[in-house]
Order: C-alpha cells, then structure tokens, then sequence
C-alpha cells in the first residue's frame, strides 16, 4: 500500500490512466477543502474550493465533476474550473451528465463534443425532472432511468424516485420508505435500496420493481441500514448498530437478489462503524469498518 496524503479525505476516484482525484480537508475547522491530484504519489494539481464539505466527487474522462452544499456542480481539470452547472449530487453516464439536488428539480446536460467546447462556458440543458423531497444522495443511472434516493425526517420522510433518462419524466411517484432512503443499486430492472427508519435506531432492505416502483421483497433489520451494493445474485448492504447517537457495532449483511433470503450477516464491534464501506469485486466480498479492511466472502 502506498500513501499519499496524511489528510483527511472525503471522497476520492480514479481517472484515465490510473490518476487519482480527492477531495481533502486542508485544516481541522472543516471549513477549508482542496480538489488534489496524484500521479502515483506525486501531486500534480490542486484546486481550493469555497465551499465547507463538498457532497461528492465523480470522475469523467477528462474533468472532475464536484457537489457543493451551494447547489454548483463544479467542472475541475488540471486545477483549474472549467466551469459549474446547477445541483449538489453529479452522476456521470455515456459523456452526459446528471445532477440531483437542483434548484428547480433532477436536470440532464448535454453531452459536449470537441467542437462546442471552446464556444461554450458550460453544458446545455437538456431536461428538468420534478423535484423530490428530501436531501438528495447521489444518483445513479442505469438502463435508461436515473435514480436517486433523499433523506428528510418524519413526518416527511426520504423518498426513492426514477426518471426517464430521454426526457425527465417520472417514472413513477416517488416511493417514501423510511426516514433515509440509500440511491438504489441496479441490475437489469431491478432496484435495491437500503433504509434507515424509527430515528434511524432500525432499517430495511428493499427491492423494487424499477418499472413501477413497487415492492418485490423486504427485510426489517434492528439496526440502520445503507449502502447497498450489488451482483447478478447477491446484494451487499452495510448498517450500523445505534442507542441514540452512538454507534456500538457495524453491520454487514449479504441476501439472494431473487428471493431476498439472508446468506449471511457479520458484526463488527468498532468504535467508528460510521466509517463503513463494501465492495464488491468479482465473487469476493470486502468491507472496511472503521480502520479495518475485511474480506468477508
């Protein structure tokens, strides 16, 4: 393993070529924030943002695309912004790009080709979808649909909703699952989704029928479930164990994407289980629980 910063990093990706992108917290305030580049361990550029906790990071082909709470997906590349469109949420899908948490709604932007790039400050609107309750998380866009899943407390709730990639419409309306409803993972037509409910002290684990919204299966859980992850035929969710605020474990359960029957559930005890990621890579399972990268299956 080989590091190559001893900052704080919130979200990172690899680019073309194996460059790596972060965003990173320059100070302990949390109020100053850096988009950094490396070529293996070396820096080669950097770009401060304005913003406090940035909401994500997407890396395209040749730009860095980040979320702010100020509603501006930022265009970064080689340091410098290119420009930023309204949103707080980027997706990148086939050289267009998504934002959800709008001002107005969930918008689609055109693709940009090598032409119009030097005409043009920015992207081309091309469709405005409704807008969706809730604290948007990051949407995801899959066989024609764009999902993104919100958090809100009751009695409101978060919500998951589905738009037509093509024009914007609705796919369905919106379905309210739970007080923090995770972006749905996909596979062919089928969405899975991981949900915080009672406070967040308990979730669920939900697959949806992508054309319509509705239910196929469900899991109750006695702890907080979120993001899902999935194969042809397993799905992969993490959660946290919680009285009140405090977190005593980390969680991490496995089901049949067909049936819904639980395969498997492993529990860490860590003092951090809020730091909880899965992945999966091939037919191995891997989590990382606080400090603590795990392989599971």
């Amino acid at each position: 393993m080989t590091t190559v910063t001893d900052a704080t990093v919130r979200h990172a990706g690899l680019g073309p070529g194996g460059t790596l992108h972060a965003v990173q917290q320059t100070d302990e305030s949390e109020s100053r924030y850096a988009v950094v580049s490396y070529d293996g361990t070396t820096e080669t550029n950097r770009y401060m943002l304005r913003d406090r906790r940035p909401s994500s990071l997407t890396v395209g082909p040749t730009e860095v695309y980040v979320g702010t709470p100020s509603r501006n997906v930022l265009a970064i590349q080689s340091g410098t912004k290119d420009w930023h469109v309204d949103g707080m949420m980027p997706a990148l899908e086939g050289g267009r790009l998504y934002t959800a948490g709008a001002s107005d709604g969930v918008v689609a932007y055109a693709e940009r080709s090598g032409v119009d790039r030097p005409l043009s400050a920015g992207p081309k609107r091309l469709w405005t979808g409704e807008w969706i309750p809730g604290q948007v998380h990051q949407p995801a866009v899959a066989n024609g649909r764009l999902l993104v899943g919100t958090y809100d407390v009751p009695p409101n709730g978060g919500v998951v909703g589905a738009y037509d990639t093509e024009n914007g419409e609705r796919l369905w309306e919106p379905r309210n699952l739970g007080m923090d409803v995770a972006t749905p993972a996909v596979v062919g037509d089928r969405g899975y989704t991981a949900v915080g409910t009672d406070g967040l002290q308990s979730g669920r684990v939900v697959a949806l029928d992508l054309t319509t919204g509705e239910t196929l299966w469900e899991d109750e859980t006695d702890w907080y479930a979120y993001a899902p992850v999935v194969s042809e035929e397993t799905l992969v969710v993490v959660g946290q164990v919680r009285d009140g605020d405090e977190f005593s474990a980390g969680k991490v359960r496995a089901y049949d994407t067909t049936s819904g029957e639980v395969l498997w559930t492993v529990t860490f005890e860590s003092a951090v289980p809020n730091r909880a990621g899965v992945s999966l890579v091939g037919e191995r399972v891997y989590a990382t629980i606080g400090t603590t990268l795990s392989e599971l299956a």
